[in-house]
């Protein structure tokens, strides 16, 4: 080993930045989308045949949960205030539809 202090290595002048090149990547998987190509994987074509097909397509019951999902309320909005409140006791507990028993 030398006692000569290590420098550090130069810095690589081809590097760009992560957020840049994540950008970068986006713009390119987009066009690919854009012009049709299967950027995941995860289309299937019509001529193409493999027991896993079906899967990767989706069947008819994943596309129907996924439009009940879509057509349901956001559960984070479920409990908000609205005027459908049940009616509040007057009564001691007591609701006007109890009192006519």
């Amino acid at each position: 080993m030398s006692d000569a202090p290590e420098t550090p290595a130069p810095a690589d002048a081809t590097a760009t930045d992560p957020v840049e090149a994540a950008d970068e990547q986006a713009q390119f998987d987009a066009a690919r989308l854009a012009a049709g190509e299967d950027v995941d994987g995860t289309a299937t074509l019509s001529t193409a045949s493999s027991a896993a097909a079906p899967e990767k397509a989706g069947t008819q019951d994943a596309l129907d949960n996924a439009a009940r999902e879509a057509a349901a309320p956001d559960p984070a909005d479920v409990h908000v205030a609205s005027d459908e409140y049940p009616e509040r006791p007057r009564l001691g507990g007591i609701t006007a539809s109890d009192t006519q028993i």
